[in-house]
């Protein structure tokens, strides 16, 4: 007995080929089809020019100066006529400011509107001479120091007298609820403040916070309305006191 599965088979003489089984072994894979697949892989990729690639490096390169170059500009242009920040180096606004606050200053805010009393504001540093003015002290220790921030207590025509360790303007005393707990309002030490005075039309008088610790307006006097920078009106650092002033 033989194994069916193994015995080779023998087409009968003269017959006729099976065609469904030639066309079964012609549709097969053979060796030189495979041989045009692995020609067909190894064909050369079409990539771009160098030239191009450099072109397009050329063109990301110039929009991204645009870019910064715009950005720049732009923060130029705010810095310069809109807003503006500064660093608060003492404590002469303290409660309210300490050493190492950041505020932002509002450069157009009097352009909108007059100068309010309870305003904090920063200011080019006067003159100090207030020849016109001979009971105002120096200002030493301001030397090196460009622009001030203190807070408006009193404007043009206001008249200002301090006594009782407190601030009066035209006759009312003032609430003034941003002031430490128990401060005195006095004549800086030092400067040589009248204790009484009617403010100039034109100028405003300003002074720190921090009366006791505060070279401000009863040591320099009056200040122009024009010498002020601009209204602050937020702290932006630190971030846990991040606030409207």
């Amino acid at each position: 007995m033989t194994d069916e599965h193994t015995e080779p088979v023998t087409a009968p003489a003269g017959a006729e080929p099976d065609l469904d089984l030639e066309a079964v072994a012609t549709d097969a894979p053979t060796d030189e089809a495979s041989t045009d697949e692995a020609s067909t892989d190894d064909a050369p990729v079409q990539v771009a020019p160098p030239a191009d690639k450099e072109a397009s490096r050329t063109r990301n390169m110039i929009e991204w100066i645009i870019v910064v170059v715009g950005a720049l500009g732009v923060a130029l242009l705010v810095n310069a006529f809109l807003f503006q920040p500064f660093r608060i180096p003492s404590l002469s606004m303290y409660p309210t400011l300490h050493t190492g606050d950041r505020v932002v200053v509002n450069k157009m805010s009097y352009h909108a509107h007059a100068i309010h009393r309870g305003d904090v504001v920063v200011f080019t540093k006067p003159n100090c001479k207030a020849a016109n003015q001979p009971v105002w002290s120096s200002c030493g220790g301001l030397e090196h120091i460009n622009d001030l921030i203190k807070r408006v207590v009193a404007i043009g025509g206001d008249r200002i007298d301090i006594h009782d360790g407190k601030l009066f303007v035209n006759g009312t005393e003032q609430r003034e609820p941003y002031l430490a707990p128990g401060t005195v309002t006095a004549q800086a030490t030092g400067c040589a403040f009248p204790m009484s005075y009617t403010v100039p039309k034109g100028d405003v008088f300003v002074m720190g916070d921090n009366r006791g610790d505060s070279q401000d307006g009863r040591c320099f006097g009056p200040i122009p309305n024009g010498s002020v920078v601009g209204r602050a009106f937020v702290r932006i650092w630190p971030l846990g006191r991040i606030g409207l002033l």
